[in-house]
């Protein structure tokens, strides 16, 4: 039996090529959770509370937050059943950050960084804009290492350069916390590079 606080309604007035995709998923979490609930290690029952509490905190961690989980209806019966269930207000990028079990992509859009701290592309000899392209790269990616390994992240993290205006801007809202983090620390930390011709790590050090 359903819990009335927390009913479920298929996505019934949406596109048909939506909605079988999201009878797809829903068959295949149905299937997965079943057989996690059949399974009696022992002969003994899983709490299966605490196993449905690990698998939301670990998409939570994936997609970059628990907020991201409710986004499609933030304050339905549903979306606070979630919303506990996956931490709470206890699932900060820290606390989820060692459970992901999916890469991280860090986007670097790299001319509007140096828009926003006035240095234009035909700043200088091309040679030396093609340098400090790379002395700030170099210290972004060396940022986002330093933050990933205090995060306690395991999986690979990548840095994707973004050229175009519009995917920089869906890159600047930050959909997954986490790589929105590591993307805040590593512009805050490689902000020296901007105006020095040092070693492309100056700025960066590990706490």
């Amino acid at each position: 039996m359903t819990d009335p606080n927390c009913p479920t309604t298929p996505p019934s007035a949406i596109a048909t090529p939506i909605r079988d995709r999201w009878a797809e998923l829903h068959a295949a979490a149905v299937s997965a959770l079943t057989e996690a609930v059949r399974h009696e290690p022992g002969g003994e029952p899983i709490d299966f509370g605490e196993f449905l509490a690990s698998v939301l905190e670990t998409v939570a961690a994936n997609v970059g937050s628990v907020a991201r989980l409710v986004a499609g209806r933030s304050n339905s019966n549903e979306a606070a059943c979630i919303h506990s269930l996956a931490g709470g207000e206890s699932a900060t990028p820290e606390w989820l950050a060692p459970g992901r079990s999916e890469p991280v992509v860090v986007p670097l859009d790299i001319w509007d960084i140096f828009g926003n701290n006035g240095i234009g592309e035909s700043d200088g000899p091309l040679s030396k804009t093609l340098q400090r392209y790379q002395h700030y790269t170099a210290a972004f990616e060396a940022a986002v290492v330093v933050e990933s390994a205090r995060l306690g992240l395991t999986v690979p993290v990548t840095v994707q350069t973004i050229t175009d205006p519009e995917m920089a801007l869906r890159a600047a809202g930050g959909a997954d916390a986490i790589a929105a983090r590591l993307r805040a620390y590593a512009i805050e930390a490689a902000a020296r590079v901007l105006l020095t011709e040092g070693s492309p790590t100056d700025g960066v050090t590990e706490d």
